[in-house]
């Protein structure tokens, strides 16, 4: 690709910041909505890439409102008001969500965006 950064798309830009920031395998990275701007293969990847550095032991704090994203995050931090409203395992958050919200199967992250957005 013979582009210069401003002649590429938002989510080439997007794509090209996160791999930036993650190729030098830092320890701790912090990334605040980087969902924006990516289309679906992209999200996967990001999502993958996060699953990695978990793997890594390496820390990743995401703000994100995207169910791939979150699929990706092993502890969720909930804030409310500006508050920590809940700081657990994804896995024990969607299990508390199946028994309040009665779900007959595991709910997945999509289901519990969808849930929060009416808290």
């Amino acid at each position: 690709m013979n582009k210069t950064y401003e002649h590429l798309s938002d989510g080439q830009k997007q794509r090209l910041k996160i791999d930036l920031a993650l190729s030098h395998h830092p320890q701790l990275i912090i990334m605040d909505e980087p969902e924006t701007s990516l289309e679906q293969n992209a999200l996967i990847r990001l999502s993958n890439l996060i699953s990695l550095r978990n793997t890594q032991q390496l820390t990743s704090i995401i703000a994100t409102h995207d169910p791939i994203v979150l699929d990706s995050c092993e502890w969720v931090l909930f804030l409310k008001n500006g508050n920590i409203a809940q700081y657990k395992p994804l896995n024990s958050i969607l299990k508390s969500v199946a028994k309040t919200f009665n779900f007959k199967e595991k709910p997945t992250t999509k289901d519990l965006l969808a849930l929060l957005k009416d808290i």
